[in-house]
């Protein structure tokens, strides 16, 4: 008996398609392509109105040069004339009606429906003489209201049975950002803005001019600078684990030593998602108190204007408590790692500033929270 039934699904099962086989050569032979209707699209959620999304897969189906679609306005008449709401006519029942009655050969119906941050695109074509469904599709798309006509471009090919996926689809697809974020945890887009403290070490000539006497062009304090600031980063590429971003640091340092010495550092950085690890290097400027004189036969420090009239010496500028503020540049390495609890996140760097008169070596941290 099971035997029977097997033989009579399968019998069915061949009469159907030779049947659609048989009209669809039919209809090639007669250079005439298929007439097609598509019905109006249950939209849920969405901030385009039914309308506009039953336009754009009227359009897009019809770029796609397989059919013969039908004019809206006929299918609108039909609706208006024979009294039905187009938009509660979803059923099959309903639709395979509509398109006897319109003479169709196949119709398109779906739904559009955004549930979260997804996009669920879920198209049907039916058979209209054998009163089948012949194809079906369910896309599922990070929502993108600006882009809804190019995911309907995508669900369109895949009903028609074009199953390959552009690296164009592939990054508005769901089920990745889903994996993502519940088997890569890790890797997030991080942005770090925020508050920056740390401390600098000065080095060579200029850690021996901060500990010299105010009288000697010193500032009479120790070599080394705390530094509070804020940290902001804009990012612009971003690729697989790695992301390319500028960051401006904007610090002042040697308040604990009655000093204001405000800087800024302009800094092209790379980051690991996965790992947090970054580096990066750009120009820094500073305003520093810096004054023209002169070093004697025992390498003591003269102001320039303590020469005496017609008196030759090898002129330089350096770093004096005595001289004018004036911006100067220099360039800056750093390298770093973030700790996260949470939605905390924990940057801490090091960096190096080179500079002939002594380098400078700091490390700095602050935080940052991620917004959902």
């Amino acid at each position: 008996m099971k035997m029977f039934n097997r033989f009579k699904l399968t019998l069915c099962a061949l009469v159907v398609s030779s049947t659609f086989t048989a009209q669809a050569q039919a209809q090639a032979q007669s250079g005439k392509k298929p007439l097609l209707g598509i019905t109006y699209i249950d939209v849920q959620n969405v901030e385009f109105p039914q309308s506009e999304i039953t336009s754009i897969l009227r359009i897009e189906t019809d770029k796609l040069q397989k059919f013969e679609v039908s004019d809206r306005y006929e299918i609108d008449n039909y609706y208006k004339t024979h009294n039905i709401d187009a938009k509660n006519c979803m059923s099959k029942t309903c639709i395979i009606q509509a398109g006897k009655d319109l003479k169709l050969d196949f119709v398109v119906s779906g739904s559009v429906e955004k549930i979260g941050q997804m996009l669920a695109i879920n198209l049907r074509e039916y058979n209209v003489q054998n009163e089948t469904m012949v194809n079906s599709v369910v896309k599922e798309f990070i929502y993108q209201p600006g882009d809804i006509q190019t995911l309907m471009r995508f669900s369109v090919k895949a009903l028609f049975g074009d199953t390959t996926k552009s690296d164009l689809e592939k990054l508005y697809s769901y089920e990745k950002h889903e994996d993502d974020l519940v088997n890569k945890p890790d890797i997030r887009k991080l942005n770090l803005s925020g508050p920056r403290f740390g401390v600098s070490m000065l080095t060579g000539m200029n850690s021996n001019i901060f500990k010299n006497a105010k009288s000697d062009g010193g500032f009479d304090g120790m070599p080394f600078l705390t530094q509070f600031g804020y940290h902001t980063e804009a990012r612009y590429m971003n690729t697989g684990n790695v992301m390319a971003l500028v960051e401006f640091v904007g610090l002042v340092g040697g308040m604990e030593q009655q000093l204001f010495i405000p800087s800024l550092a302009v800094v092209n950085g790379f980051r690991h998602k996965k790992s947090r690890l970054e580096f990066g290097f750009g120009p820094m400027f500073t305003i520093q108190r810096k004054a023209d004189g002169y070093y004697d036969a025992n390498n003591t420090w003269h102001l320039q204007k303590s020469l005496s009239s017609g008196e030759n010496a090898n002129i330089v500028q350096r770093i004096d408590s005595r001289g004018a503020a004036v911006l100067t540049s220099n360039w800056v390495f750093a390298v770093g790692k973030t700790f996260t609890s949470g939605n905390l996140n924990v940057p801490v760097n090091v960096y190096a500033i080179p500079n002939r008169d002594g380098w400078q070596f700091g490390i700095s941290m602050g935080w940052s929270v991620e917004k959902k």
